[in-house]
């Protein structure tokens, strides 16, 4: 499919948020990061080490928590549209972290408005039905209004993602 339309943005905060953050500003965390790809797989090592170099000019602020204490923090922001995204980390979560993530969402939605608009992306592996081989899809939902829409499909380390 055709690629999401080009334009600037204008991003007013960035944070990042893990129960063990990898700090990448420095070697260490280059190092640790870069030791999780396989060897024979030289463009995924190229995309991370490109991730890298842009983490270093234009760094989030990483914090240590879950991912349900992460988005109970959210608020939306008034005149900037709030995003929540998040790839492979869904089935990292036990049940009753799921729910709360849920629950944090379903809240952010709630206090969303024309001025503070809220969106919720993912790259998360589905399943049409009990059996049937996972698709990555990268889906958004945004509120006010709460219509999700699936913008994409992908391999598990989401290059090429064919665009819908």
């Amino acid at each position: 499919g055709r690629l999401p339309p080009e334009g600037a943005l204008d991003v007013v905060e960035r944070h990042g948020y893990d129960i063990a953050p990898i700090d990448v500003g420095g070697t260490d965390g280059e190092t640790t990061l870069l030791s999780y790809v396989w060897p024979d797989q030289g463009a995924r090592l190229d995309r991370l080490r490109g991730a890298i170099a842009v983490a270093r000019e234009v760094p989030a602020r990483l914090e240590r928590r879950t991912a349900a204490d992460a988005v109970a923090g959210l608020t939306p922001a008034d005149g900037a549209l709030t995003v929540l995204w998040h790839s492979i980390v869904w089935q990292y979560l036990g049940a009753d972290e799921r729910r709360a993530v849920r629950e944090g969402v379903s809240a952010l939605a709630g206090r969303a408005g024309d001025r503070s608009p809220f969106a919720h992306l993912t790259m998360e592996p589905a399943r049409d039905w009990s059996g049937s081989g996972f698709r990555f899809l990268v889906r958004a939902r945004r509120w006010p209004g709460g219509r999700l829409a699936v913008l994409g499909q992908c391999p598990p380390h989401g290059v090429p993602v064919t665009w819908h």
